[in-house]
């Protein structure tokens, strides 16, 4: 995920980064993403998600911007493309504008006064 003035987010689907993409991804000075199964539940109680265990992607990157209060722009996946059952219908709630099935791009910057910090989370308001 690229953010308006801030560094890119890295982040795996399924699973965490590996030692060694995660290594990568700083060295090009990324922030990295991961998303515990805790903080998942904690989201799903609080902000009334449907999050399944092992977030993909698009949700642990997500997460860290919220969490680093920086403003998402544009997102790619590869290389499997946005899911359809999950990030393809969730990604646009976001206020994305889903460009192909791999991309999707913020027109417009996320109103972050619509997140509250919930247990370490950040849920809707």
């Amino acid at each position: 995920m690229s953010t308006d003035g801030g560094p890119d987010i890295s982040g795996g689907g399924g699973r965490n980064l590996t030692e060694a993409q995660r290594t990568l991804a700083t060295e090009r000075g990324d922030l990295v993403s991961s998303l515990t199964n805790r903080r998942i539940e904690i989201l799903n109680e609080t902000a009334g998600l449907n999050l399944p265990p092992q977030a993909h992607a698009e949700v642990t990157v997500f997460y860290e911007a919220l969490k680093n209060n920086l403003s998402p722009r544009a997102m790619a996946v590869t290389p499997a493309k946005f899911c359809p059952g999950q990030c393809a219908g969730w990604v646009p709630t976001l206020g994305a504008d889903l460009l192909s099935d791999y991309t999707a791009y913020w027109f417009s910057p996320i109103n972050f006064s619509n997140y509250i910090p919930v247990g370490g989370v950040l849920g809707n308001r």
